[in-house]
Order: C-alpha cells, then structure tokens, then sequence
C-alpha cells in the first residue's frame, strides 16, 4: 500500500509540469495527435458543479475533436458533482477524476475502450457507474475507496479486471462478472464488506491474490470450472463464508487462502489438488469436516488447518498414505468415502464385560479384507483397532491420554481390552472391510462394565457371549513420553536403547529425524507381542 500511494504522489508531481494549450468555456484541453483531450489548470483544481464535455471545440479558427479526458485532468476536484462525456471520447486517463470525492454520477459513453489506473479512486459520493461495452480493461485501482458504490455493471467485453479495481468499495453488494473476463486482479474485491454474492463465470482461469479479502458479508461462493490456482490470501477473513465449491481443476491453494473464515463448517477439496499450502485453512475455527477427494494425499502443513479434531474423509483405498502423510495424519477422526453401514444381522459379536475389561468374540468374514473394532464412552472415540484379514492386530490408536492394555487370545478374533472403567456405558461398532475400505458387514451395540464388587453389567444389541478371553501370551502396552529414547537406528527400533528380538509390526505416526512420533508401535520381544504407546 505503501508504494502505491507513492506511485500516486509522483503522478501529481509529473503532471503539474503540464499546461493546457486554450480553455473554452470553462474547460481546459491540450493538443494531442487526432484531436485534443481533457486537461486541468496547471496546479489548481479549476472544475465544480455539473460539467458536460462537448465532442469538439473551435480554437483559433480550427475545429477540434475531444478524443481523451487526460491524466489528473479533474485532480482532487471535490467540488465536482457530475459528469457527462461525449462520445467521441476513447479513452480516460489514470487519475482522470482522483479524489473527486464529491462526485456522484459520471456518463461513459460506448466509445471509450479504456480506463486507466486510478482513474475513479476515492470518489466517495459516487453511487452507480455503468461501464460500456467497448471497455475491454479496467486498470488497476479505478474503484478503489469508492465507498458509496452499490451497483457496478460490467459488460462482456471486458477481458481483464485489475488489481484493487474494487478495493474497499464497501457499499458493493453483489457483483456478476461476464464470460468475457479471464482474469481477477490482486486485492479486486478486497475489503467489499458489503458485498453478500458474487458470480464468477466460467471463463475466469485465476483469481489474485487477496482478491476477496476482507469481504466479510460474502456468505457462499462458487468458483468456476477453468480456475486452476486459488491465489494467497484470496478469501481471508471472509468470515461470514459458510461454503465454498472448489472445482476440479484446481491443482493448488495458495496460502492463507481461506484463513480466518470463521463461519466455513466444512470444505471439499477436489482431487485434482496436489497441494494446499501453508495456513490456508488456519483460523477456520467452525470447520469440522473435511473432504479430500485425491487418491494421492496433497502436500501440506501441520498449519494448513486450525485443528484435527474434526472428520476427514478420504478415498477408502488411501487410507494408509493418509495416516503417514503430514498434516492428514493428525486428524482424530477419519473416515473412508462411500462406506456406509449395512443392516444389522444375528447376533454374531459377542461382548463379556467384567469390571476394567471386555471380551470381544468376531465373526470372521470370508471377504473381508481388514476388520476394525472401535469402542467408545459419552459418545467419544478413545480407542480403535485394525486387524487383517485373519484377524490380527495390525493397529491400534488411542484418542485419549488414559493407557490401556491390550490383551490377545491364542485364537484370532478374540480379544480383551483392559483399563476400562467400573460401572461405565459404552458403545462399539465392529466392521468387516473390503479391499477398498468399503463395508461388508457392521455390527454395533452397547455394554455397560460390572461393579466394583463384580455384580451388574449388561450387553445390547450385536449379540451377547460367554466366549473366553486373556488366553495365552498378554499384550501389553505401556506408557512412555516423547523424551523417552525411542529411536529408529539402521531400519530398527530401540527402546531405551535396547532392541526387541525383532519388529512384526510398526504403526503409528510417520518417523522424522529418527525419532518416532506419537503412534503404537508393536515390536516382537522373547517371543510375546509388546506394544510401545508414544504420546
């Protein structure tokens, strides 16, 4: 802002060197190449009131057609109320009517192709313009602080709107913007507190940076097919933007793009994103879903959003490149696209509470290719377990701080979680899972743990067992802290320095550095299963 306010400063300083050739009635004009254009009394503001520019003028003789209304030809004139320009005029230069901050009405005629940069700035009285269709530009800054503005019409013959065009014009309350446009300046719309809808056609390829900043009164944007890059900035605080279609097509999303849009609750990303940047999402503190559609996980940011306590959902089959890629991997909740529950069948899960634990008893599935088992208290996921297609744990993940056990049977498909709470309701859902993470079958219910004393406790829904459970060899998972020396040395963990005889299974958080991040990690040690729970 700095330097553009510089750039305006050294356009007055050239243009008092100028000086008008001959004054007819009031309006002075400098010879140009085809005829003469609209100039000023050198270093004063010499229009007021309503002015009407003929076409032509005669001047000592000759007859003169006015082809231009000049740069600062109406410099700082606030005096001025309105303006009527002849359609012999092509072109009006930058700063034309700068600062004519009484100016409320001005008249372009069909003839002009060309407004220049600046060329209405600060013009806060005026209310409407309404630009021809000969306009193929309108240069950069040419509305900017036009406060009063409420209604602009833009013509299909403009290609290309400039940066801050519109900047701060906050009495704008819609905009639509023609097929003829492929391009949205840097800071266009920025700071258009007043502007509530805005349509965006299809031929529009890129939007600046900062564009639509600061328009908080925008509620919904749609943003069209062609457009491949969303610029930095380009939505920032946008607070009342409840939805935003981002189309596919669009490969990248700038920096702070949606930053501060405190009232976006959800947001599909398409899978033609390859990367959201850095803080895009941050301050989104309302957004609680997250869609990302590419099978390959974008490149992003532990900042890229406010927090991950919120549902992603991914593509089924992408599942494990989301949990071990940054940023996707720290959501507590994720979910797999398509995947919805069938009817409930017999009872086939069977559930034995005891005091602090549960016995689960599975059916096995012969399609399944994974199963998960989640188990949850007042509503909240605390813990959820993978197993393969034979029913082996391959992962577990715990939602709170509390540590719990594990402990396997000798046979698959039964299992006993530990560390439960006495008299306490809790709901489970067990699936069994396809190759692409759709759903086979889903089983869910509730049980309620026994008393303290051993009396009480109940089962509903999903079936009720007297299978066995705590059989055999125990897994057990301890608790250890981030300074703890857990390490990864040559492809091998060490805990505490020392090795397990050897690793079945890593799981858990993507390495950095050598160090493993919060996660499970199950090793195999004197032939007993040990899982390692790093927080």
């Amino acid at each position: 802002m700095k330097k553009f306010f510089m750039f305006i400063a050294t356009l007055f300083v050239a243009s008092s060197m100028w000086a008008y050739d001959f004054e007819v009635d009031g309006i002075y004009y400098k010879m140009v190449d085809d005829g003469v254009e609209v100039t000023y009394k050198q270093d004063e503001p010499s229009y007021s009131g309503s002015i009407t520019i003929p076409s032509s003028v005669t001047y000592d003789g000759k007859r003169y057609t006015v082809i231009s209304i000049g740069s600062d030809a109406f410099p700082g004139c606030s005096g001025l109320t309105s303006v009527t320009i002849p359609n012999s005029v092509t072109s009006i230069g930058r700063l034309a009517f700068g600062y004519c901050s009484g100016l409320t009405s001005i008249t372009i005629p069909n003839s002009v192709t060309s407004i220049g940069q600046a060329a209405f700035i600060n013009c806060r009285d005026l209310t409407s313009v309404a630009i021809p269709n000969s306009v193929t530009s309108i240069g950069e800054s040419v509305f900017e602080n036009c406060n009063n503005l409420i209604s602009v019409t833009i013509p299909n013959s403009v290609t290309s709107i400039g940066d801050r065009a519109f900047g701060n014009c906050s009495g704008l309350t819609s905009i639509t913007i023609p097929n003829s446009v492929t391009s949205i300046g840097e800071y266009a719309f920025t700071d258009c507190s007043g502007l509530t809808s805005v349509t965006i056609s299809n031929s529009v390829t890129f939007i600046g940076g900062s564009a639509f900043s600061g328009c908080s009164g925008l509620t919904s944007v749609t943003i069209p097919n062609n457009v491949t890059s969303i610029g930095n900035y380009a939505f920032l605080d946008c607070s009342g933007l409840t939805s935003i279609t981002i189309p596919n097509g669009v490969t990248s999303i700038g920096s702070y793009a949606f930053n501060g849009c405190t009232g976006l609750t959800s947001i599909t990303i398409p899978s033609s994103v390859t990367k959201v940047e850095e803080y895009v999402f941050s301050g989104c503190t309302a957004l609680k879903n997250v869609t990302c559609l590419a099978s390959v996980p974008p490149t992003a940011y532990a900042n890229s959003f406010e927090n991950y306590n919120g549902y992603l959902y991914i593509p089924c089959e992408s599942k494990d490149d989301y949990d071990f890629a940054s940023c996707w991997g720290s959501f507590k909740h994720v979910e797999c696209l398509g995947a919805e529950p069938v009817e409930l069948t017999k009872d086939e899960v069977a559930v034995v509470p005891e005091k602090t634990e549960a016995v689960f008893s599975m059916p096995k599935n012969e399609s399944a290719n994974s199963y998960t088992l989640t188990i949850s208290n007042n509503g909240v996921t605390f813990c959820s377990l993978t197993f393969n297609a034979q029913g082996q744990l391959a992962n577990i993940d715990f939602s709170t701080n509390k540590s719990y056990e594990l402990k396997s049977g000798v046979e698959a498909f039964q299992f006993t979680v530990t560390g439960l709470s006495t008299a306490e309701d809790y709901g489970y859902s067990f699936k069994a899972l396809a190759s692409n993470k759709s759903v086979l079958k889903e089983y869910s219910g509730s049980f309620t743990t026994k008393n303290e004393d051993g009396t009480g406790g109940s089962v509903q829904g999903g079936g009720e067992g007297s299978g066995q459970g705590g059989q055999g060899g125990s897994t057990a998972v301890s608790e250890v802290s981030n300074t703890t020396a857990v390490t990864v040395v040559n492809g091998q963990i060490l805990v505490n320095g020392e090795a397990p005889a050897f690793v079945v299974t890593v799981s858990g958080k993507k390495t950095a550095n050598a160090n493993l991040k919060a996660g499970v990690y199950f090793v195999v040690a004197d032939g007993e299963t040990v899982g390692i729970s790093v927080r």
